[in-house]
């Protein structure tokens, strides 16, 4: 075992390539000039997870990002996130605050989103709760489609289900709850008929 492996632990694409062939997906490593990708079908959903940087002063920093894209039926939109993450921001899309009478849910997270019932029904859920609260820092929304799924088999005017966190996620547990986030997160979508592939 070389030095840096023994102190770092295995490296991204080590890991990005392992979670791959547990989903029976695809790494594709971008090389020198282009972000390295795992692409994973889960039931019927398309998950992307990549890297990207942001220029932030004189420095860029790394992103981790996951995206799914949906056909947004009934135009929900939300963003979730832990309190004290972004706890100060202002209300913003005319979303409100919503509490989902869950007292470790509402205690820890706080949701802000377009239709209360809907949103209760999805995260009121045995599953999506054990896989957020296995995630150490969260922020998921749902966003307009950044036109990387334009090309592909998906209708006009789909939304994606994102997630982004500063740094490279190489914990390859945590992505397996994002991953396992994502498809039960979609599926509930899909349950409201608010959503399809």
């Amino acid at each position: 075992m070389s030095i840096i492996r023994s102190i770092f632990g295995p490296s991204k694409d080590e890991i990005w390539a392992q979670i791959a062939a547990e989903y029976n997906g695809q790494f594709r490593n971008g090389g020198f000039l282009k972000k390295d990708s795992v692409h994973i079908m889960i039931d019927d959903w398309e998950i992307l997870l990549d890297h990207f940087s942001r220029r932030q002063g004189k420095s860029s920093k790394s992103y981790t990002r996951i995206r799914a894209p949906f056909t947004n039926a009934d135009n929900l939109y939300f963003k979730l996130y832990k309190k004290g993450f972004f706890s100060g921001i202002a209300k913003y899309f005319g979303m409100q605050d919503i509490h989902i009478k869950n007292e470790e849910f509402d205690r820890e997270y706080i949701l802000k989103g377009n239709d209360e019932f809907k949103l209760t029904w999805i995260f009121d859920n045995t599953n999506v709760k054990k896989y957020l609260f296995e995630i150490d820092k969260i922020v998921l929304e749902i966003k307009e489609n950044s036109g990387q799924f334009r090309s592909s088999t998906y209708e006009e005017g789909i939304d994606e289900l994102y997630f982004e966190r500063k740094g490279i996620i190489k914990d390859i547990n945590e992505l397996r709850s994002l991953f396992e986030l994502f498809a039960v997160v979609l599926a509930k979508i899909t349950e409201l008929d608010s959503g399809y592939q």
